[in-house]
């Protein structure tokens, strides 16, 4: 029966007041979202295609899906996107180039509120922690990924190899060195949560949260499947389920 997939919420409420509400609840909802999807992946020992960056996001958005499914009271209004542009005013009133448009990899609409989440493998290399820097931070910090409206800014990392404090203070040596930040908007280590380290950084705009996911040892998916490329699936975000999610 459709009736029977209706989210279990307070219809009395009108629609601003469920708006605002998810609004101001937006960053307790994110971390709820991230920490339970990137636990859900951790079950299947976060299998993925293959190394490339896409790969463990695409399989983290998957996850964020069946966590969101889950929790459709709580999460009614909580929409996840994969790899969404994210065009300035200047592009939407033909002013600006769209091809330059931005794309975060992961954007989360949750009431009003806007969480933009760009990803990174890393490790502590001087090579994979500038990227982290140039390629994720100073995104957020010069502009392109601050969109109108209230917003969230979230860095997620991959550790591939190394421990996640050591990863931190290599990105926060390159933060110390850069032309175009202030030493004191190194990152410092706030939490561990479950499978995450969370590390916090603070900026022009606020404040800037960093999620470590240790995915070390965890190999792709497809250097274990057979030589007849059959192999079974434990993806636990291939069948939503419902889901008791941690409070």
């Amino acid at each position: 029966m459709l009736s029977d997939m209706r989210p279990d919420i307070n219809w009395s409420e009108d629609a601003e007041t469920l708006i605002a509400r998810a609004t101001a609840n937006a960053d307790r909802l994110i971390r709820k979202l991230l920490i339970d999807s990137i636990a859900l992946w951790a079950k299947s020992g976060f299998d993925r295609y293959d190394d490339r960056e896409i790969s463990f996001t695409v399989r983290l958005f998957a996850c964020m899906k069946v966590i969101k499914a889950a929790n459709r009271a709580e999460m009614v209004l909580i929409d996840p996107h994969y790899d969404g542009p994210l065009p300035s005013r200047d592009m939407q009133l033909g002013l600006a180039d769209p091809a330059k448009t931005p794309r975060p990899d992961l954007n989360v609409k949750c009431g009003d509120a806007l969480i933009l989440i760009e990803a990174k493998k890393l490790k502590p290399t001087k090579y994979l922690t500038t990227q982290y820097v140039d390629e994720g931070m100073v995104r957020f910090i010069d502009g392109r990924y601050i969109p109108e409206g209230p917003s969230l800014a979230f860095m997620l990392s991959y550790i591939i190899k190394g421990v996640p404090t050591a990863c931190y203070e290599t990105v926060n040596n390159v933060i110390r060195a850069h032309a175009a930040l202030r030493p004191d908007e190194v990152t410092k280590q706030r939490e561990v949560v479950d499978l995450v380290t969370v590390f916090d950084s603070n900026h022009h705009f606020g404040e800037m949260l960093h999620y470590a996911v240790d995915v070390r040892g965890r190999k792709p998916s497809n250097t274990a499947t057979s030589s007849s490329g059959q192999g079974a699936s434990n993806d636990p975000a291939a069948s939503p389920a419902p889901l008791q999610s941690s409070p």
